[in-house]
């Protein structure tokens, strides 16, 4: 028999084979093995909140003696990427202010992160105001020049729990139609 005991905050969600569930504990009967063979059995569980969980799993047998037993580590969260505009409508040929926050729900640092976005047509990068990592001024060491529509800033650490915000302006194009333009932010632990 070999027994998965989840830790808390993890819950069992679908197993192959299916196993047995009870509470946090999922159990399976693989039957016989030859000797030097090996089995497989596949659990997804759902975390419900960041951080590292220790998993333990065991297999008993009639014949084999005590209980083997093992554990795996698994950190959970990771980087949360949220883009805002402070500027909801603005004219052709004006700017278009904007907010990308990067949140690190990992309980450990992120290292060498890149921040990007790619801007909709008939927009161009044209300053950025601020960066700030934990609410403290850093300064990128890369960072788009004026006219780029494929933005980049990195690269830096964030902290479990804390957030890196890079604060920037696009000019709209004076040819720009009225319309509702959106596009995706996005960051990358670049290794």
């Amino acid at each position: 028999t070999l027994t998965d005991t989840l830790p808390s905050g993890m819950v069992p969600v679908a197993s192959e084979p299916t196993g047995s569930v009870s509470g946090a504990t999922v159990s399976w009967s693989l039957g016989s093995l030859d000797p030097g063979a090996s089995g497989t059995v596949q659990l997804v569980a759902l975390p419900q909140a960041a951080g590292s969980y220790v998993n333990q799993a065991s297999v008993q047998c009639g014949t084999c003696g005590a209980a083997v037993q093992v554990s795996a580590t698994t950190s959970v969260g990771g980087l949360v990427v949220t883009k805002r505009t402070t500027t909801p409508t603005v004219a052709a040929g004006s700017l278009a202010e904007y907010v990308i926050e990067v949140r690190n729900t990992a309980a450990t640092a992120i290292a060498s992160m890149t921040v990007t976005d790619v801007l909709s047509s008939g927009f161009q990068y044209e300053s950025t105001a601020a960066v700030l990592n934990n609410g403290s001024p850093v300064a990128p060491s890369a960072a788009p020049a004026v006219g780029d529509s494929s933005l980049a800033w990195g690269s830096f650490t964030v902290q479990p729990g804390q957030t890196l915000s890079v604060r920037f302006a696009a000019r709209v194009s004076a040819n720009a139609g009225t319309a509702t333009y959106q596009n995706d932010a996005g960051a990358t632990p670049v290794n």
